[in-house]
């Protein structure tokens, strides 16, 4: 029996899914004799099963972090059909969570000291996105994908005409790897270089031609042809 203000007997109730006594022969007005039933449309006329459940999956709470279209899937499986179109998965948690994007990214290109060679530097942002164990990203450069358990990964140099875009990936026991929308990570070349003298300095040489391009990389590329020793 209720009291008004007695919380004992608050509870969540599930489409198709009843509350019934832990035992057919308990006292029915104690809160604490009652449990949700393990399956759909509870037990009755029969001994209630046991908890826990050997049913994992509710539709109610597949659908409780907004996937509306979820369900329980059948087969193999006794878990949660996420939506995978709307980028939905059946998290650790027990139901359908949405799969957020990295707030930002970004690519920089870089030249290490010593090193002829530049490399590449993508990194991303995922403050407060509270990604749970089992989410990922994967880096995506011209379509190819690589991917990283971090949020930087360094690769080659990469040109400002490539197209760079990370996502958050997850393996979903039935859709199989899901993924957030992809999330653009704009590309900036090597830092110039210092700026050069004031003043043309002196040389003993002298050469015939020089020519300037502008690379695949937005770098000036100089090519001159061969000195030779300057007239005294």
């Amino acid at each position: 029996t209720r009291t008004p203000g007695d919380t004992a007997w608050t509870f969540t109730a599930y489409t198709g899914y009843s509350h019934e006594l832990k035992e057919v022969t308990t006292n029915s007005h104690t809160p604490g004799h009652w449990q949700p039933s393990c399956n759909y449309t509870g037990t009755p006329g029969q001994e209630p099963l046991p908890i826990p459940c050997s049913i994992e999956c509710i539709p109610d709470v597949c659908r409780s972090q907004t996937d509306s279209n979820a369900d329980c899937a059948t087969g193999q499986y006794d878990v949660c059909d996420c939506t995978e179109g709307d980028k939905f998965y059946y998290s650790n948690n027990g139901y359908c969570a949405k799969l957020l994007p990295p707030l930002s990214c970004s690519v920089d290109n870089l030249k290490q000291s010593g090193y002829i060679s530049i490399i590449s530097l993508s990194q991303w942002v995922v403050t407060d996105r509270n990604y749970e164990t089992g989410v990922y990203f994967k880096l995506y450069v011209d379509g190819a994908a690589t991917k990283v358990n971090g949020i930087s990964f360094y690769g080659d140099e990469l040109k400002v005409t490539s197209t760079v875009e990370v996502v958050a990936a997850f393996d979903d026991p039935v859709s199989g790897t899901v993924e957030s929308v992809a999330t653009p990570c704009p590309i900036a070349t090597v830092d110039p270089t210092p700026m050069p003298t004031a003043e043309p300095t002196n040389s003993n040489a002298d050469i015939d031609t020089c020519n300037g391009v502008v690379n695949d990389y937005n770098e000036i590329v100089l090519t001159w042809s061969k000195g030779y020793p300057k007239d005294t």
